[in-house]
Order: structure tokens, then sequence, then C-alpha cells
């Protein structure tokens, strides 16, 4: 009987060894897991393993719908492959599927692009069925799956003198102090911590958060002080101390009529147990647009009628490839900005009509 009482008493301990070291080791890792991280700090040690990657793909979907006696809805669509492998010319490219549907009717556009430091190329491959289309259809043939590029010297050319970039010092400055503006700060609150569920072939913790609208309100200041110190002299000279004050009590307000009307925003994410990377986040949240709109909040009357019904937001953002080779190359064939400009032009200057400046001078009346 003694030894039946040892062996039973060994394989308690045995089993009783083997669900503490599954827990600890999270093998099982039920939510009443002793060993289970708080929340605070699997958010904590998520946000270090995405400073460190280098690649990742993620897939967006973005809606908008608004619901009232003519319903419409917007969606956005993007599939991108990041590469930050050089940190001083990082890389993207992928795809974006734009659509708006009514009662009736729905139109699509479809764009690839890559970017490649400061240098961006785009191409549109779906253009959007409409009559009114139709009459350009010989430019729209000429830039239909044309790749276009797009860099500060065409954006200079284009613009002229009021295109004025920061020097790439200066730029790299303003995203260090924009950067170590945010290390330490806390944008968000958990609000729940959900059951947790497999992403792929990863089974991830999930939390509802919510964001800190007092500790975005405090950073709003700072950052305006900053953006405005690396604005160009010349609007630095033409801007008072006084218009800046006005301009950012401006900005505050809007932030907090913008929080006190959408109220408090949650946001679900879904984060990897073993490796601690965001696999997930979804957000979902309807506003009153009668609310937002009340003319007694606006200085002068709205020019147009107040809108009625509620519009919902959606975005989910999924996440994965992390530190996965990936290829972006710039394509090999493409036309320039001015190029693509020169199209346009002959398309809305009715011909034999001279471009000097003299003819496009609207005349005193």
């Amino acid at each position: 009987m003694k030894k039946i009482i040892v062996v039973i008493g060994v394989l308690i301990m045995v089993g009783a060894g083997g669900t503490i070291g599954a827990l600890y080791a999270q093998i099982w890792n039920p939510a009443w897991n002793p060993f289970r991280p708080a929340p605070e700090i699997v958010l904590a040690e998520m946000v270090v393993k995405m400073k460190g990657l280098t690649t990742w793909h993620t897939e967006g979907n973005f809606e908008a719908e608004v619901k009232n006696d003519e319903m419409f809805n917007i969606s956005l669509k993007t599939s991108t492959d990041t590469d930050q492998t050089d940190s001083e010319n990082p890389k993207s490219k992928g795809d974006l599927d734009i659509r708006f549907s009514t009662e009736g009717m729905e139109i699509s556009t479809g764009i690839e692009f890559i970017g490649i430091g400061l240098t961006a190329y785009w191409k549109i491959t779906t253009i959007p069925a409409l009559p009114f289309l139709e009459q350009m259809s010989g430019l729209f043939a000429e830039i239909k799956n044309q790749w276009i590029k797009i860099d500060q010297e065409s954006l200079k050319e284009m613009l002229g003198e009021e295109y004025q970039p920061l020097p790439k010092e200066k730029e790299k400055e303003l995203m260090k102090k924009l950067t170590d503006l945010l290390k330490g700060r806390k944008f968000y609150d958990v609000k729940e911590e959900l059951p947790d569920e497999k992403v792929g072939e990863q089974m991830a913790y999930r939390y509802l958060v919510s964001l800190d609208k007092e500790e975005v309100k405090k950073l709003v200041p700072e950052m305006f002080e900053i953006i405005i110190k690396y604005t160009s002299e010349e609007m630095k000279q033409s801007i008072s101390e006084e218009e800046k004050e006005e301009s950012l009590e401006e900005i505050l307000q809007a932030v907090d009529r913008f929080f006190e009307e959408v109220g408090e925003i949650t946001v679900e994410t879904w984060i990897g147990q073993k490796d601690k990377y965001l696999y997930k986040v979804k957000f979902e949240k309807e506003i009153d647009l009668s609310n937002m709109f009340e003319e007694e909040k606006f200085e002068a009357p709205l020019p147009v009628s107040v809108p009625k019904g509620g519009i919902l937001f959606s975005m989910e953002i999924n996440l994965s490839k992390f530190n996965q080779p990936v290829v972006i190359e710039a394509p090999k064939e493409f036309k320039t900005l001015e190029e693509i400009t020169q199209s346009l032009m002959q398309y809305f200057i009715m011909p034999g009509i001279p471009m000097e400046p003299e003819f496009l001078e609207i005349p005193e009346i």
C-alpha cells in the first residue's frame, strides 16, 4: 500500500511539475496562467520588436460607409512590402484598390506604387468606367499601365519656388526630434484582455486598447513647435508670434472637438505569444454626422445643410513575413512627371492656341 501511495505521489508531483513547466513556458497558456505576462509588458515588448524589424508585409482594408437616405461606401484595400534594411534609403512596393459605391453604381481605381528613398513611382492599372472620361481615352491610353516617376527634382520643376523641401540633413534632424518626442510616451490604456486567438500559425494575445486623448493633446503643442522650427526661413518670417499662438489654439480646439464628438477610440490588437510581433489591428467606430456638424459649433453658418445619419469607419491591418527577404527595385521603364504634364496640357488646352504667358492672362473688366 505504501508503495502505491509513493507511486501516486510521484506521479502527482511529475504531473504538477509538467503542468507548471507548460504554464511557465506558455506551451499551455490559459487566461488564468499565473506566469502569463501583463498586457502592458506584452505591448512594451511588441513596440521594441517592431522597431527592430527590417522587412515586413502589410495587408490593409479601410472603409467608410455613410448611412442616411443616400447610402454610399468608400473602401481602400492595400497590399505593401516594406524594406528598411537601409534606414537611409527605405523601400516599399505595393498596390491600392479604391472603390466608391452607391445605389446602382460602383467606381473602382487600381494603382501600383514603388517607393525608394524620396523617389516614388506610380502606375494606374484600372481607370474608372465613367461616361465623361471616355472623351479622354487617348490620354488614359498613354497613362494606363505606365510607370510615372515623381521625385524632388520633378516637383521643384513643376511647382517652382513654392516647392522648398528641407535639405536631407535637416530632414533627418526633424525626424529624429519627432521620434525622440514619442519615446517614453504611453498613448494607450489596456481596456480589456480578450480571449487568445490564432493568427495564421501563431497563437496571439488579444487586447482592446483605448487611445489616451489627454496624452495626445499634450503632444500637439510640442510637435507644433518642432515643425515650426524646421519650416523655411521665408515662412517663419511671414508668420508672427501672435499668428503662431492663434494657429496652435485652433489646432488644440479642433483636437478637443474631435475627441468630444467621436468619443472613446478603441483598437483591437493581436500580438504573437512567441515572437511578440504585432500581427493584426482592427478598429471600428460609428459617428453621428448631425452631432459633428451642428451649426452652433461653427463661427459662421455652414455653406451646406447639416448632414444627417451616421458614418461607420472600419479598419483592419494584417502584418506578416517579418524579416523575410524582399526585392524592391525601381522600374526600368517610366515617364517623368514633366512628360505626363505635357500630355495633360495637350488634352486640356485647345489646339492652335499659343501657350505663351500673355495668352493665359485674364483680361481686366
